[in-house]
């Protein structure tokens, strides 16, 4: 039986044990499918090492130092996590692209006797969904911002909107952030893949925004505002946006560290 490929968008619909990327940590670190674990084919050293020899010596080599370094990863993984996986364990396997790091460990999985799947087009496939759901498709959401001072209770707020069951972002929680004052958190933040991911996750992943809109119906998102130093600029977004008849817009105001900036404004409807 030859290895089985299946569609980033047919995922849900089968039931995956587990999902693995085996791109190298640096790579997984970066972004990655969510509740997928990293059992890299190739270490982050390996990975680079290969590529040089690629690029600037031969191919072919590479090649065979790379398949001496995947056979000996993927002894230690069977070694490992994989070593108490019973015989109806079933996988979904991705790397960057769907190639070659992916089915070196698909194919022996599979010959082993799992149900392994890799997936089509690998994590680009997966990025690809993300970016044409949040960037280019139709909003389908009613989207609120709650703003205040530091200390005022939005994050509360949040989870007491949670609680009533308000679809709910908290992108500080998400961003691995403090805010404005507090700064980040020890561990650092997530890189923008990453962050991006994990709102997709929570606005598409959850199956309620399918499941509304095919039902005719809209749904509030609350998102937590950092601060409130756009303010000025509000009006003219609010014009430009409904003048071109868009259902989103942005803000982007740079300013120095600690600098101030705001004022009152007034909506008038002429």
């Amino acid at each position: 039986m030859e290895l089985k490929t299946c569609k980033f968008e047919s995922i849900s619909k089968v039931n995956f044990d587990t999902i693995i990327d085996v791109r190298s940590p640096k790579e997984f670190t970066e972004d990655h499918i969510p509740n997928s674990i990293n059992l890299p084919v190739l270490s982050d050293f390996e990975r680079e090492v290969v590529g040089k020899i690629y690029i600037q010596n031969s191919q072919f080599e590479a090649k065979k130092i790379g398949a001496k370094y995947i056979s000996e990863n993927i002894s230690k993984h069977l070694d490992g996590l994989l070593s108490n996986k019973n015989d109806n364990w079933k996988a979904l396997i991705y790397c960057w692209r769907g190639g070659q790091r992916s089915k070196s460990l698909g194919i022996v999985l599979h010959e082993i006797g799992w149900d392994i799947n890799i997936l089509d087009g690998g994590y680009k496939s997966y990025r690809k969904n993300v970016v044409k759901n949040l960037y280019e498709d139709e909003l389908f959401h009613n989207i609120f911002i709650i703003s205040g001072y530091t200390g005022t209770g939005k994050t509360l707020m949040l989870q007491e909107l949670s609680n009533i069951g308000a679809q709910v972002i908290d992108l500080e929680k998400l961003a691995n952030h403090k805010g404005s004052i507090f700064g980040s958190q020890p561990n650092g933040q997530p890189s923008q893949k990453r962050f991006e991911g994990d709102i997709h996750n929570l606005l598409y992943d959850s199956g309620v925004a399918k499941k509304w809109r095919d039902m005719g119906k809209e749904w509030m998102v609350f998102i937590q505002d950092t601060n409130a130093l756009a303010m000025k600029a509000i009006p003219s977004v609010l014009g430009v946006s409904r003048k071109n008849n868009w259902q989103m817009n942005s803000i982007c105001v740079p300013r120095m560290p600690g600098e101030s900036m705001g004022a009152i404004c007034r909506l008038v409807n002429e």
